[in-house]
């Protein structure tokens, strides 16, 4: 999970490019998607090959919950 609120120091494509080494089972989960840094890095992020969720802070948290025990519901 990416925090858009709060990014990390690195540049999206670094990001882009330690989530590569992620299993291709991984999801990326942005959240705060309508920030500046999560649509800068969007393109990176969408270039790392995994499945991208993005999700907005107006969403509130039940987004999130719910990805989280579908993901869990598959087990």
């Amino acid at each position: 999970m990416l925090d858009g609120v709060s990014p990390t120091g690195c540049d999206p494509p670094a990001v882009a490019a330690t989530l590569r080494r992620l299993p291709d089972s991984a999801t990326i989960v942005v959240w705060a998607a309508e920030l500046d840094w999560s649509k800068r890095a969007r393109p990176s992020l969408e270039s790392a090959g995994r499945s991208l969720v993005t999700l907005e802070r107006g969403e509130g948290i039940e987004p999130l919950l719910d990805l989280v025990l579908s993901h869990f519901a598959g087990r």
